[in-house]
């Protein structure tokens, strides 16, 4: 059997490493992690392209990486983790969860995984028509009614905790094993010795500090970040979104994923303002509010782009994900691979031309449903790259686009024998 982990890697750093060696230490197994792909759940571009992320984690301890299809990387914290765990439990071999939490007592997060919000409608309503977000209004009402601390529960990895139990419940027999997170929090900018967040890295990466960075992240993912000469930078992502507000009709931006209660008017709306139209801060600060904050509107933005309609991702939602796409992999894993093809009733897809190409994609209105989900999976990986920009320190250091990507890129196969970890 093998231990899973549900994650971003974004960018694969020294608290990520300490995780896999904590499940070292408690379980003589294999370990598979599961990982979003181009786009983040935060609605955001990840710094590194997947392969990179992936063959870091496998340098670094894991065994198998696999892909969370982009319909459940970039949506809720709810969906994240149901994906996530739906995707693993698939595999047929996986009999546990690790996550990293703040607050590792199992009871006290069960209470909270546990509580019943459908009970309590009334003052869920009523927190919502205060202003509150659904997650913080559910926070506040868990805190209430259980006597944990509220502001404990608005924690990211708590917040992803709770919903891997709650997840875990509802698909088959894995057993859940959160460890303590040791250094920062997720979003804090501070570097404590040896560890900090994926933001004050990404920060640092962007600003060239390489000497810091040697401290916080493994040596694989230090080289990949030596050898990028591009990001993601919202200044190219920007004039698609407003292009995309301002051509689309109303009722055609209310079919997507995200958009509710007439945002489709507040959207054209601040599409047409010139400082929303110049700056991609200024646009995500005009349309966010207590109901909707800041990483929701990302995400529904990244869904326009997309394409993602609400039938679409209901579709998707309906069916899990339809197939095991491999990113990297040692030989652990080749082995683990083999139970799995024992085990599973998804297809394994290590050459994407098997099961969808290029010809494929100038009609996909006749796509069938796995083929619908890897065409998403697809299209971000190319609007990821689209996006791509030389940083300021580096101005001549731009490289080629590579579009279609998924076409010609295998998974990254680590011979362990050649590593000195």
């Amino acid at each position: 059997m093998a231990t899973g982990i549900i994650a971003e890697y974004n960018p694969f750093h020294n608290g990520h490493k300490y995780q896999i060696g904590c499940i070292k230490k408690q379980h003589d197994c294999g370990i598979i992690a599961c990982i979003s792909g181009s786009i983040t759940q935060r609605g955001e571009f990840a710094l590194l392209d997947k392969w990179q992320r992936a063959g870091a984690a496998v340098k670094n301890g894991a065994n198998l990486v696999i892909e969370l299809p982009a319909a459940f990387a970039c949506r809720s914290a709810q969906d994240f983790a149901t994906g996530g765990v739906r995707l693993l439990d698939s595999l047929g071999i996986v009999d546990t969860l690790a996550f990293g939490t703040a607050y590792p007592e199992i009871e006290k997060l069960q209470l909270a995984a546990d509580f019943q919000p459908e009970a309590h409608r009334e003052a869920l309503q009523q927190k919502l028509k205060g202003g509150l977000s659904y997650g913080a209004a559910l926070s506040q009402l868990i805190g209430e009614n259980t006597g944990l601390n509220a502001e404990m529960l608005t924690e990211p990895n708590t917040i992803l905790a709770i919903e891997y139990l709650r997840a875990l419940k509802n698909n088959g027999g894995i057993r859940p094993l959160p460890l303590p997170r040791t250094g920062t929090g997720h979003n804090d900018t501070a570097v404590k010795g040896e560890f900090a967040s994926g933001t004050a890295i990404r920060r640092l990466a962007r600003q060239g500090q390489f000497r810091q960075l040697m401290q916080l992240v493994p040596e694989a993912t230090m080289s990949a970040i030596k050898n990028t000469t591009m990001y993601p930078d919202s200044k190219k992502q920007l004039p698609l979104m407003i292009w995309k507000l301002l051509s689309l009709a109303a009722e055609e931006i209310a079919a997507i994923y995200g958009v509710r209660e007439g945002m489709e008017y507040r959207l054209k709306e601040a599409a047409s303002k010139p400082d929303c139209a110049s700056s991609y801060s200024a646009l995500i600060q005009e349309l966010a509010t207590r109901r909707y904050p800041a990483t929701r509107i990302q995400r529904t933005l990244m869904h326009l782009l997309l394409g993602s309609t609400k039938d679409k991702i209901a579709e998707m939602t309906a069916s899990g994900p339809l197939y095991i796409r491999v990113l990297a992999f040692d030989d652990m894993g080749r082995r683990l691979l083999k139970d799995i093809r024992q085990k599973t009733s998804l297809p394994i897809i290590t050459k994407v031309t098997e099961y969808l190409n290029r010809r494929d994609m100038q009609h996909p209105d006749r796509l069938s449903p796995l083929q619908r989900m890897l065409y998403m999976d697809i299209a971000a990986a190319n609007l990821r790259d689209l996006c791509l920009s030389p940083l300021p320190s580096n101005p001549q250091g731009e490289q080629q686009i590579r579009l279609n990507a998924d076409f010609t890129t295998s998974p990254v196969y680590m011979d362990r024998t050649s590593l000195s970890l």
